[in-house]
């Protein structure tokens, strides 16, 4: 390796322009790719879709046009009662249909009632429907009310209540109504499309309202694209225009829809003041150490060619970059900003004791550039490893540090010595060798003199200190817990969250949600599958372990079960009679028979059997009514059955076990946060094992000896456990993100322990001081560096990105106390008792 370095070094001195000229062509060229590149709010898109409820659940979601789906939440500013917020809630929906975009209505759906029976058209297909196909939607409970209503007497009443109604000012608005039902059967529809809302609601009325009627929701479906985020805008711009003129109406936004709009602004705010705040931090701490300005040049302009570099590639591998990207520039710098920091320290240094810039620089890449890339290769191999994971989007994220990682590392080494040595001769011709002499000076400022004092006279104290403190933050690392339900990892503070966990109270009385997805070749078969789940899900509702189920078996009856309705029908009524009872009893009442035509013909179509069914039902009408419940993809179908129950491992369980042997597969997010649970729990052991060896296989090749290997990881075990006992103290749970940081951890912290020692090693294993004034500089410096770059995250508005800066912090701050004190203090112990083992020779 030292070969190698040579030759770099020695190329940065003879060709220094070339190297900065090659790497800004390359700068350019990852600017362009940046550009390009997009953001990927969808969170399920990080995870492997390959099997298992995850799958389900994702194709569920995609099926069923999840994302197209935006649900307003109204409420009144002020104490209003509920009639007062209907109308408002008339006028809202009134104002929606007027929106426009490019011409069109944004809207495919909007659903603010439990029927749309007011609507003549609906109302007039429906019944239609229901008259020729009446078994479809007839129940057995139906036959005996059925019955009743044929009788004359039944007959006669109804029909004088019509008569009445028709005499009073509304006649206007309800003849058509009267005229296709004047017996009110399609009351029967009515009854079973209004079971068919997922969300509870005051029973009292049509509307969707809260039980205490101070809240309406009103449910929509959009037709703008999932990465049209421009046109998505556009909309809820409109829609917050409607607040501003609705004035004491507040209206809450939630749904697909509005989360991913809110979570790309949040993602994008994340990414810029983590990548700002990280980049500023780390220059002004740069400038602090070595008092130029210029070296904030050194610094940055590697920095911001190796990011990017990687996000260029990330474009021509990814396309898109997910959610944890938000983060990935403030790691980037943390990490990359170690690697400038160790050679320009060791180059100022040797400046300052009197080598030419050639001198300095062959020094810096060939004793000090060993040990950098080592510490590079080992991070780099760190993060190699998350890669195998099987949950995609850390596999991602892993790839791009990894990547990332070696572009920084590349460009330090090429543009770094470049841009020192063009420096270095620019001043020297403009300003003569005492200006430069002036310029490199030794350096005092975080030079750790105190902690070689302390060691001096106090090390083994230093020693059983470290030790007693590590016994007590063990036994508190015992006490970490595990963060299973990854909905407990959303931003709080984004509003379409909390408007969905408003929703969720008021409108499924804090239920939980399961789907049972079933696939059939027809949509009888369908039924029929469906009518034997739903059996189930009665026993386990008079249980009490489900509260409710909404089908798609909830509105119809599949063809076997019609058949043996309708059998049912005839043997119970007489419907010819039936018909004659009508006509004689309309006669008599004054009406003309044929403005009953169309009602008539029930009475003949129940003795027909037509096969025009589904063809019937292949109406917008009647497909926006089914579309929560059904997906028809090519010649298959596929529903939905959603079931309320309390939610929790016990329940689920239940649940899964009960409908265990169905022909159809459960899935919801218990169901998820069990199968990722098990997934990364699996994955951390996988990667953490792999991190592990091969770092030691990078440190033993590094240093070809059992002592410094083993020595290495003192700091570093150190620094975890104290990592692990904070996390235990504070209360801070590990989860499935913030978990893939301990490969990393473990990339870092042993940074410290390598450079320590193989300054060491260079002192001829003989003098524990000179590493720790020289090397533990450099190493506060990367690790300050570090621990802002990720400290930045704790701002972050995720949990998951907030966590893993939290970590991350502690983690690398813990490793270089260990590093600084701990390590020091053990070289001098093993320097002491060699040096007695000698003199007693």
């Amino acid at each position: 390796m030292s070969y190698l370095l040579k030759k770099i070094a020695k190329l940065s001195i003879l060709h220094p322009r070339k190297i900065i000229f090659s790497f800004f062509v390359l700068f350019i060229l990852g600017i362009i790719l940046t550009g390009r590149i997009k953001i990927d709010t969808d969170f399920f898109s990080l995870f492997p879709k390959e099997e298992g409820p995850l799958k389900v659940l994702a194709e569920n979601i995609k099926d069923m046009g999840a994302f197209n789906h935006i649900y307003f939440l109204l409420e009144a500013k002020q104490d209003k009662n509920s009639s007062y917020l209907i109308k408002k809630g008339e006028q809202f929906v009134s104002m929606l249909k007027e929106i426009k975009i490019n011409g069109k209505s944004p809207f495919t759906q909007i659903r603010y009632k439990r029927t749309d029976f007011a609507n003549k058209k609906s109302f007039s297909l429906w019944a239609y429907i229901f008259f020729r196909h009446p078994e479809r939607f007839i129940e057995k409970n139906d036959i005996k009310w059925i019955k009743r209503k044929l009788t004359s007497h039944a007959i006669k009443k109804e029909l004088l209540i019509d008569k009445r109604l028709l005499t009073t000012p509304f006649s206007l608005k309800i003849k058509d109504f009267i005229k296709i039902d004047p017996l009110g059967f399609t009351k029967v529809i009515k009854r079973r499309v209004e079971t068919t809302s997922f969300f509870l609601s005051d029973k009292k009325n049509d509307y969707f309202l809260s039980n205490n009627g101070d809240m309406m929701l009103i449910q929509t479906a959009i037709n703008i694209p999932p990465y049209d985020m421009a046109t998505l805008r556009r909309l809820l711009s409109h829609i917050k225009n409607i607040e501003v003129k609705l004035k004491d109406i507040k209206i809450g936004i939630t749904g697909g829809a509005s989360i991913a709009a809110a979570q790309e602004k949040v993602i994008k705010r994340d990414i810029l003041i983590t990548i700002t705040t990280s980049l500023l931090g780390i220059l002004l701490l740069f400038f602090f150490a070595y008092r130029r300005w210029i070296t904030l040049f050194f610094i940055g302009f590697p920095l911001i060619i190796g990011l990017h570099l990687t996000l260029g590639s990330a474009y021509l591998l990814f396309g898109k970059l997910n959610i944890l990207a938000a983060g990935f520039g403030a790691i980037l710098m943390g990490l990359g900003v170690d690697f400038a920091i160790h050679l320009y320290d060791r180059f100022h240094s040797e400046r300052a004791y009197g080598k030419t810039s050639e001198e300095a620089l062959i020094i810096s890449l060939t004793k000090t550039g060993s040990g950098v890339i080592t510490a590079g290769l080992t991070t780099i191999a760190a993060f190699l490893t998350i890669t195998i994971s099987d949950v995609r989007g850390i596999q991602e994220f892993g790839f791009m540090v990894a990547i990332g990682v070696f572009f920084c590392l590349l460009t330090i080494i090429f543009v770094l010595p470049s841009s020192l040595i063009i420096l270095d001769r620019h001043h020297e011709k403009k300003r003569g060798k005492a200006y430069i002499e002036s310029i490199y000076h030794p350096l005092k400022v975080l030079k750790p003199i105190y902690i070689a004092s302390l060691i001096r006279f106090h090390h083994r104290l230093v020693i059983l200190f470290f030790i007693i403190i590590s016994i007590i933050m063990g036994y508190f690392s015992l006490h970490v817990k595990w963060e299973k339900d990854f909905r407990n990892l959303r931003p709080k503070e984004i509003d379409p969250y909390q408007v969905y966990e408003k929703l969720i109270h008021n409108f499924r009385g804090g239920y939980e949600q399961a789907y049972f997805v079933i696939k059939a070749k027809n949509m009888d078969d369908l039924l029929s599958c469906e009518e034997k789940v739903i059996s189930q899900l009665k026993k386990l509702k008079s249980k009490n372990d489900i509260f409710s189920y909404f089908s798609f078996s909830s509105i119809l009856n599949s063809k076997e079960k019609a058949n043996k309705i309708k059998r049912m029908l005839l043997e119970e009524i007489d419907f010819k009679k039936a018909k004659e009872d009508f006509i004689n009893e309309a006669n008599n009442l004054g009406f003309s028979v044929i403005y009953f035509d169309h009602f008539l013909k029930f009475f003949d179509n129940i003795y027909n059997n037509y096969d025009d069914f589904w063809e019937i039902m292949d109406k917008k009408e009647t497909k926006e009514l089914l579309s929560p419940f059904l997906v028809k993809k090519g010649t298959k179908v596929k529903s939905v059955i959603t079931i309320l129950y309390k939610g929790g491992e016990v329940y689920s369980k239940k649940l899964e076990s009960a409908l265990t042997g169905f022909n159809g597969k459960i899935t919801g997010m218990d169901f998820v946060n069990n199968q990722i649970d098990r997934m990364v729990k699996k994955d951390i052991t996988k990667f953490m094992i792999l991190a592990f060896l091969g770092v030691i296989f990078l440190i033993v090749i590094h240093f070809r000896r059992l002592f410094p290997v083993l020595l290495s990881f003192v700091p570093l075990f150190t620094g975890i456990l104290w990592m692990m006992g904070l996390l235990g103290i504070i209360g801070m749970k590990i989860n499935i993100f913030n978990s893939m940081v301990f490969p990393l951890i473990l990339g870092i912290g042993i940074d410290d322990g390598i450079l320590i020692l193989t300054r060491f090693r260079e002192t001829g294993n003989n003098d524990w001081e000179t590493p720790l004034l020289f090397t533990g500089r450099a190493i506060t410096m990367t690790s300050l560096t570090t621990m802002i770059a990720f400290g930045s995250l704790i701002s972050a508005s995720y949990p998951i990105l907030s966590s893993i800066g939290f970590i991350i912090l502690f983690g690398v701050g813990f490793c270089l106390l260990t590093s600084l004190f701990l390590l020091p203090s053990l070289l001098k112990e093993f320097v002491n008792v060699r040096n007695k083992k000698i003199e007693s020779r």
